[in-house]
């Protein structure tokens, strides 16, 4: 019987789009990490560059191969591997990013701190920071220009304007699409 010859053929079969679905959404996931994190980047605060090569991203399931630590501009080497079992898939929290500089917290606006100039201009370009001036509440990027010699290098709320301002879902965007180009990587997760 033809049949019984092929019993495991439609098994084969779903399991065969299984790994594949699944190594797309490993694909998307690391792309899309990436590509917020060096929007993070280009959009925070650039003085030394220490904050702005702070960025990581940790992979929060059991069976995650790590992301390097670097420096940006970020690549897929800085984002961790994630599995691809069914199990894992269902976690919710998979990947988390985070700035591991000591004073993230201040320099996204999100405690206040006190200025104090480093003895050296900042990397970014004069086109790119905003005016000198006063530091109002203490927030780093609250400066009311005029005198006073207080620098930010990114506005006051830059960070929860890229999240919530369309920057984040942009990045997210790019790295789905980007996902969609790149062809499939022998080791892209781990089963």
């Amino acid at each position: 019987m033809a049949v019984s010859k092929n019993k495991n053929f439609v098994k084969n079969i779903k399991k065969k789009i299984g790994d594949e679905t699944r190594l797309q959404v490993n694909r998307i996931a690391r792309e899309s990490t990436k590509e917020v994190m060096n929007g993070l980047a280009e959009a925070g605060p650039v003085w030394s560059g220490q904050f702005r090569d702070s960025w990581v991203a940790e992979g929060k399931g059991a069976k995650t191969k790590g992301g390097k630590v670097g420096s940006y501009p970020y690549s897929l080497w800085n984002v961790p591997k994630l599995s691809i079992t069914l199990k894992e898939l269902n976690r919710t929290k998979r990947i988390e990013i985070r700035n591991t500089a000591k004073y993230a917290a201040i320099a996204m606006d999100k405690e206040p701190g006190v200025y104090e100039f480093p003895g050296f201009k900042p990397i970014k370009n004069k086109s790119q920071f905003l005016e000198r001036g006063t530091r109002v509440s203490g927030l780093r990027g609250d400066i009311e220009t005029g005198k006073g010699n207080n620098r930010s290098t990114a506005p006051l709320d830059w960070y929860e304007t890229f999240i919530s301002g369309g920057k984040y879902n942009q990045a997210l965007e790019r790295g789905i699409r980007l996902a969609k180009v790149r062809p499939t990587q022998k080791g892209e997760g781990s089963t």
